[in-house]
Formats: structure tokens, C-alpha cells, sequence
């Protein structure tokens, strides 16, 4: 039809006003396996480690220097800022960007419930999800 238009043997394109429809390319739902589960959390815990140890070197030098010291983050449940953010998605199914723009508003621990509202999710519609222990424990 609309190379009927373009050699101009019809004057307008009669499914013009028509849209179409969505494919998913690939409908198949993929999940981690348990080794690969096991490999980001083992990298995950090496994040943690990493950056306490860089913390107390930080340290040091700033003391040698005599700048003022950071915080301690021994004692802090999450030094590494990726660790939260991906145990909270595989425990919740949370998308990069619904995580991202995730706030407060939109979790209610008391109901143990998270929100992904529509205009932060992939396909526009609001969603809602239980929380685990694990999802509960980060927040």
C-alpha cells in the first residue's frame, strides 16, 4: 500500500491510522541458575570486602595527611552500594529502572509490599509485589 501511495496510483494510505501491535521478541522468561546465583553473590561479598579494606587504607593515609577521616563502614550492614540494590532486584523481580527509581513512598513494610508504579515500569502498568525476608532484611 505504500508503494501504491509513493507511485501515486492511490492518494492515501487506507491502514494509515492503524498501529502495530507490540511483538515481544522474546517472550521466554530467563532466571538465574543457582551457580550463577552463587557467583554473584560471591562477588557481591568480594565488593563488600574490597571496599571496607579500601575504607581503612583511605583511612590511613588521610590520618598521615591529617585530613579528616571517613566514616567507618565496618559496622555498616552495606558498604558496597551495588549489593542492596541487587539483592532487592532478585528478590523482587525489580527492573534496572523501576530500582532506580524506587523511593521510599512506594515500600510498606509493614504489609511486607513494594510498589513499581507505571510510569517507572516497562510496560506502563503499576505492579505490586511481596516482599521476602531477604528483600525486607535490605531495605
Amino acid at each position: 500500500m505504500s508503494e501504491a501511495v509513493e507511485w501515486e496510483l492511490l492518494t492515501n494510505h487506507p491502514l494509515a491510522k492503524f498501529k502495530r501491535k507490540k511483538v515481544v521478541s522474546n517472550p521466554r522468561v530467563r532466571y538465574l541458575g543457582s551457580d550463577e546465583e552463587a557467583r554473584l553473590l560471591a562477588a557481591l561479598d568480594a565488593g563488600e570486602e574490597h571496599t571496607r579494606g579500601e575504607r581503612g587504607s583511605d583511612n590511613a593515609w588521610r590520618e598521615k595527611y591529617r585530613q579528616e577521616k571517613l566514616p567507618d563502614v565496618r559496622s555498616v550492614a552495606f558498604a558496597y552500594h551495588l549489593k542492596p540494590m541487587v539483592l532487592l532486584s532478585l528478590n523482587t523481580g525489580l527492573r534496572r529502572r523501576e530500582l532506580f527509581n524506587l523511593e521510599w513512598r512506594d515500600v510498606d513494610l509493614k504489609r511486607g509490599t513494594l510498589t513499581a508504579r507505571g510510569a517507572t515500569a516497562k510496560n506502563g502498568k503499576t505492579r505490586h509485589m511481596p516482599l521476602n525476608t531477604i528483600a525486607l532484611s535490605v531495605l
